[in-house]
């Protein structure tokens, strides 16, 4: 199994922008602007090995948690979560998957509160087309709006 965690990534002012401009546009907050969008937080996942359905597709089953590193609890987060290509149909669960993006993923209405330094859990399960593609995200990054 591999394990990842990623920190600050480059793109991710242009994340925050993007969590705000569609906040803003769907009226889910009354206040998102970029500098409260682009606030701590962390996300790390684990990829299983690959598994061989009995109907011939190769799948892998990647566990995420994202972290609150931030001083207080969250309103709403979001994860940025790109694959390789060659992997198709995503399934995934504790999420909601834009329809801005294919790769970004809310908080399902469950689970958008997370207090100062704690996690939730979500997972992706991915279909490939075939062994020699890569389980592991091309891009896996967060933010929280509080």
């Amino acid at each position: 199994m591999n394990d990842r965690r990623f920190h600050r990534l480059g793109g991710r002012r242009l994340l925050a922008g993007i969590v705000a401009a569609i906040l803003g546009a769907v009226g889910s907050l009354a206040v998102a602007t970029p500098s409260r969008a682009d606030t701590t937080c962390s996300v790390s996942y684990t990829v299983s090995p690959d598994f061989t359905t009995t109907t011939g597709l190769v799948k892998a089953d990647i566990q995420g948690t994202i972290t609150n590193t931030g001083p207080a609890t969250s309103a709403n987060w979001l994860v940025l979560f790109a694959w390789p290509q060659g992997v198709t149909n995503v399934l995934y669960w504790n999420l909601a998957r834009s329809s801005f993006s294919g790769n970004l993923y809310f908080a399902a209405s469950w689970n958008k509160t997370i207090p100062a330094g704690s996690s939730t859990g979500f997972g992706f399960v991915i279909t490939k087309s075939g062994t020699g593609v890569s389980s592991q995200p091309t891009v896996a990054s967060c933010s929280i709006v509080y």
